[in-house]
C-alpha cells in the first residue's frame, strides 16, 4: 500500500502526515516515527525520502532527486548513494 498523506483535522494546524507500514512522517515537524519511537535521520535523508514518498509510484530520475533535494549545490553521486543507503538501513526490509 503506498504512502498516504493524512490532513489535520484541526483548521489551524498545517501538519501533513505520511503512513507507511509501521511508519509516520510527520513533515512540519521534519520527523520520521517508528511504532511511535522517533528515528533518526539527517535532513538530507529526511528530504529525499520526503521526495520519494510524495511521488510514489512515479519514475524520479536522479536528476529530479538532486533538484528537489540538493538545489543549487553541486554534490556528488556518491553522496546520493550514501543517503539511499541510510534510508534502506533506517527503513528495513519492504
Amino acid at each position: 500500500m503506498p504512502a498516504q498523506p493524512e490532513a489535520p483535522t484541526d483548521l489551524a494546524s498545517t501538519e501533513v502526515r505520511w503512513y507507511f507500514g509501521a511508519f509516520v512522517l510527520w513533515e512540519a515537524q521534519r520527523r520520521l516515527e517508528r511504532a511511535g519511537e522517533a528515528v533518526r535521520l539527517g535532513p538530507r535523508s529526511f528530504d529525499l525520502l520526503l521526495q520519494l514518498i510524495k511521488r510514489a509510484g512515479e519514475f524520479l530520475s536522479k536528476d529530479d532527486l538532486l533538484a528537489a533535494v540538493w538545489a543549487g549545490v553541486v554534490v556528488e553521486e556518491a553522496s546520493v548513494r550514501v543517503h539511499m543507503s541510510t534510508l534502506r538501513k533506517v527503513l528495513g526490509e519492504p
